[in-house]
């Protein structure tokens, strides 16, 4: 499961502060179909909120609408988390390029070895088949989900170190980034949270 979490912005207008610290600790222990089922304790551990504060926050989150929980006897209780706050499941990992040959059975006649390559020379008469090119990056060029795991951490520091409008404005900036580009001005403002966040040394919590 995963660390770091990415809320989307317009629902964390509705919420109270300490369920917005619930909320974070639910996302963090969720699986890919939003299910979790922490103790009191274990969402309370590296907050300020005692296990009981916890417990109504939650309550708050129900009440809202943005998790349902399910009881259990003697055992903790079943959160499941409204869908936009729920995983991302994860990006499948690229085919390595020696997986993408043709098998030895289904190459053309004609194939010839040059060095260590292996080229395919079609028949006289038939048309070579090319394979697709790789989609291309943006006009800037850079990988789009490069600073993916980045903007994650920021908004883990911005939820547990940040507060009040301070908060909201990291996480609108850090919301921005992530579906484009950004304006000079909120440029620097990340930089600054991102060095913030540096020099507290911060790490998020498991």
């Amino acid at each position: 499961m995963s660390s770091y979490v990415l809320f989307p912005v317009a629902a964390l207008r509705t919420m109270k502060p300490h369920q917005v610290v619930a909320m974070i600790r639910l996302m963090s222990h969720q699986d890919l179909a939003g299910h979790c089922w922490p103790t009191q304790t274990t969402l309370a551990e590296g907050t300020t909120m005692s296990p009981a504060a916890m417990q109504r926050a939650v309550a708050g989150l129900a009440a809202d609408g943005h998790a349902t929980v399910t009881h259990r006897f003697a055992r903790s209780n079943v959160y499941t988390l409204a869908e936009p706050f729920r995983r991302r499941p994860p990006r499948p990992a690229p085919i390595p390029a020696s997986e993408c040959q043709l098998p030895e059975n289904d190459k053309p006649e004609g194939e010839a070895l040059k060095g260590s390559k292996k080229q395919i020379e079609p028949k006289e008469g038939t048309i070579p088949v090319r394979r697709a090119a790789p989609p291309l990056r943006p006009a800037g060029g850079r990988n789009p989900f490069a600073r993916q795991p980045w903007l994650r951490k920021l908004s883990a520091y911005a939820g547990e170190r940040l507060s009040g409008s301070q908060r909201m404005f990291a996480w609108e900036v850090i919301a921005k980034a992530e579906a484009g580009g950004l304006a000079g001005e909120e440029q620097r403002a990340l930089d600054r949270i991102d060095r913030e966040m540096r020099a507290c040394g911060f790490r998020p919590s498991t």
